[in-house]
Formats: C-alpha cells, sequence, structure tokens
C-alpha cells in the first residue's frame, strides 16, 4: 500500500459561508449602532423626565435634587459608552474562546474573515477525501471479487462518515452563527438598558451572549480534541498494510468521530443551558442595585 498523507486546504465552502456572514455582520453593526442609541437615549429621558416630574417635584422631594442629576448623568454615561457597546458582548465570547483554547490549543475566532486558524468546517468535511482515497488505493490493488463483504462494509462506512464530519461541520456553523446573529442582529436589545422598565430585555439578552459563550468555550475544547484525533487518523490510515488492517482503521475512525459529533451536539447545548442560568442569577442579585440608581431610587438614601 502506497503511503498517503492527509493535507487539507483551508478556505473550502463552509468556511466561505462563515466568513461571508461575518462580514456581512460587521457591515450590520455600522447600522444598528445608532438605532439602539436612539432607542437608549429616548427611554432614558422618558424615565427621567418621569422621575423627575413625578417622583420629585409632584411629590415636593426637592431636597438634594442634584443627587438625583449626578446619579443618573453617570450611570446613564456609563450605560452609554460601556453598555451600548458592541465590542463588549463580543469580547466576552471570545474570552471563553480563549479559556477552552488553552487546555484544548484550538483557536476560534469572531474576527471578521479569521474565525479558524487550525480547523475549520471545510477541513473537518475534506478529511473525509483522504480517508477515501486511501480505501480507494487499496482495494483498487485487490482482485473484483476479493473481499467483496469487507469492500461492501468500508463502502457504507465510507457513507456514514461523510454524514457524521458533515454533522459535526454543521454543529460548528451554527455555534457561530448563532455567535454573529446574537451580537449583531440581536444588539438592538441592549437599547433597552436605557431604563429600569425595559432592563429585561437586556438582562435576556446578556443571558443569552453568557450562553453563547459558554457554546464557545465547549466547542473550542472539543475541537481540540477533534484536531488530534484527525491527526491520529491520517497516522493509523497510512500505517495500515493491507485492507484487512485497513478496515479495523476505519471502524476505529468511524467511532471516534460518532463519539466526537454526538458531544458538539450535545455538550455546548449542555453546558450554555446549565452554567448560563448560574451566570444569570447571580448577575440578577448583582444588577437590582444598578437598576435602583437608575431609577433614582438610591437618591433619597443621600438625605440625612
Amino acid at each position: 500500500m502506497q503511503a498517503l498523507t492527509c493535507t487539507v486546504a483551508q478556505g473550502g465552502v463552509l468556511d466561505n459561508i462563515v466568513s461571508q456572514f461575518s462580514n456581512a455582520g460587521y457591515a450590520w453593526q455600522s447600522k444598528i449602532n445608532p438605532i439602539v442609541k436612539q432607542i437608549f437615549y429616548a427611554l432614558f429621558a422618558m424615565e427621567f423626565m418621569w422621575q423627575l416630574t413625578v417622583k420629585k417635584v409632584f411629590a415636593g422631594d426637592i431636597e438634594k435634587l442634584w443627587v438625583f442629576f449626578f446619579t443618573r448623568m453617570v450611570l446613564g454615561f456609563f450605560f452609554a459608552h460601556y453598555i451600548i457597546n458592541v465590542s463588549l458582548y463580543q469580547e466576552i465570547i471570545e474570552y471563553f474562546a480563549n479559556l477552552g483554547s488553552v487546555s484544548s490549543g484550538y483557536t476560534l475566532s469572531l474576527s471578521a474573515g479569521q474565525n479558524f486558524k487550525n480547523l475549520g468546517p471545510s477541513e473537518i468535511v475534506s478529511n473525509f477525501s483522504c480517508i477515501s482515497n486511501a480505501i480507494s488505493a487499496v482495494t483498487d490493488g485487490t482482485g473484483a471479487f476479493d473481499y467483496i463483504t469487507l469492500k461492501i462494509t468500508l463502502a457504507i462506512m465510507q457513507v456514514i462518515l461523510l454524514v457524521v464530519l458533515s454533522l459535526t461541520a454543521f454543529y460548528i456553523i451554527k455555534v457561530i452563527l448563532q455567535a454573529y446573529f446574537l451580537l449583531y442582529a440581536g444588539f438592538i436589545l441592549t437599547g433597552f438598558a436605557g431604563s429600569s422598565w425595559t432592563m429585561g430585555f437586556w438582562q435576556r439578552y446578556l443571558q443569552a451572549v453568557a450562553g453563547v459563550a459558554i457554546k464557545f468555550l465547549a466547542v473550542s475544547f472539543l475541537l481540540g480534541v477533534l484536531t488530534v484525533q484527525m491527526q491520529g487518523w491520517a497516522t493509523d490510515v497510512n500505517a495500515a498494510k493491507d485492507i484487512v488492517a485497513l478496515g479495523a482503521v476505519i471502524l476505529k475512525v468511524l467511532g471516534s468521530a460518532v463519539i466526537i459529533s454526538l458531544l458538539c451536539s450535545e455538550l455546548p447545548e449542555w453546558a450554555a443551558s446549565t452554567l448560563a442560568s448560574n451566570v444569570n442569577i447571580q448577575f440578577g442579585e448583582g444588577l437590582g442595585g444598578a437598576v435602583d440608581m437608575l431609577s433614582g431610587a438610591f437618591s433619597g438614601s443621600f438625605r440625612k
């Protein structure tokens, strides 16, 4: 058997789909940002006037009115500068992705056109070509009716392997596209942080960002495992001396590919649903004070 080397070029069709989506997201950002700012300032102004007129002037609570103005303005500008900023949410996701890269060595990025530095969806599917070529090289060197049962089995396993690798690539694409859609299309929900009346919309958005960030953590770890496994696949395939040995190798490859694919479909979703809910509970407790300040409730505490 002639030794084969799995060399898969980057930049395939699936990688290009993700790159096109990321470029569209970055272009959309310039359009959505002014809309989000307008929503934030409109809600902020409405609640500010409500608190000023109903809770302060009409209620006769005008003592230490400068505290009310100060706390409202400081918190409002803080939110407008830091919270209404898509870079904050992108950095949250990339921070968790980097945590996964520390343990797995795999880097997953949200930068436009540079999502995959190690292994992308196209490369995952393209590994099928290397294994398929190895099978063809071995089976072509045997007689037409030699090992006929094993040849049929190998053909079936090739089809299953293609499906499994395609599903794995799909799971990776889904997580990345979810992140882009959330960052840019869902970013409009951050504008509702402008008032305590609508703060819940922003809280749910932040919980969704936390969920996608945890998915990135799990995906980065799994792709690191997959990268090592695929390198081992090529080594084992090249070391096979005959069709019987190759059949055993392909069975092992298929088994590990199925397990990794199942992990890619289940682990990120489970981690996001479990951990993101805890993040939201902890965050909700801390956010209560900020919401009270935004609504002017703390201004009375300065009066002695």
